[in-house]
């Protein structure tokens, strides 16, 4: 007798990429393409994309996002600073100061600081107090402090309270205090604003 053969049963859809259909998500929801261009463009069925995207079926990969939350809670993850390490292993935190004496070619150290910044409303909001360590050095914004999270995007002001530093070495300064108001477009990144003073003049920059 003839063998028989049993038609094996497919599955009416096509299995896509997990790859492609990620990225097809991810445009998706990130507002860059609609899901009728994403469906063109990644070659994958309208309703099916629409699925993925509204979390109704997982996308089919166990590292990574899978439903429409997780995705979400992806993309709106806040950046972190990055951790710079010195030779010794300590985090230089992510603003940074060194403020020299230029008159009396020195470090001035404990001198005390105060880091503002700008709220929506147009004032200042006290955001973390210090003072330079002897060698003239001061950091602000730790990761682990009290601070956390307020370290972003926005307009800051660091005072040197200057006066009070002559005062301490016996010296009369023409001004009273220093500002030093700069803006923070990558948080990511390390920045370092140092501070050249003598009694009647000083000048900064960015520096690394």
């Amino acid at each position: 007798m003839p063998k028989k053969y049993e038609a094996s049963i497919k599955s009416p859809h096509k299995d896509h990429d997990v790859t492609l259909m990620e990225e097809a998500v991810k445009e998706v929801l990130s507002g860059k393409i609609s899901i009728r261009k994403a469906s063109m463009k990644y070659k994958i069925p309208k309703s099916t994309l629409s699925d993925k995207c509204l979390g109704k079926s997982e996308i089919g990969c166990k590292r990574g996002p899978t439903s429409l939350r997780e995705l979400i809670a992806d993309r709106e993850k806040i950046k972190k600073p990055k951790k710079i390490t010195m030779s010794g292993g300590s985090v230089v935190p992510p603003l940074t100061t060194h403020v020299l004496d230029t008159a009396r070619g020195m470090p001035a150290g404990n001198m005390d600081m105060e880091l503002s910044m700008l709220d929506k409303g147009g004032n200042w909001q006290v955001v973390e107090t210090s003072s330079t360590n002897p060698d003239g050095r001061g950091g602000f914004m730790s990761s682990t402090g009290p601070v956390a999270g307020k370290w972003t995007n926005a307009t800051y002001k660091l005072r040197f309270e200057t006066d009070r530093y002559f005062s301490s070495i016996g010296t009369k300064g023409f001004y009273p205090y220093v500002e030093v108001v700069f803006r923070i477009e990558d948080p990511t990144q390390h920045y370092h604003v140092p501070l050249l003073l003598s009694p009647y003049g000083y000048s900064t920059y960015r520096g690394s």
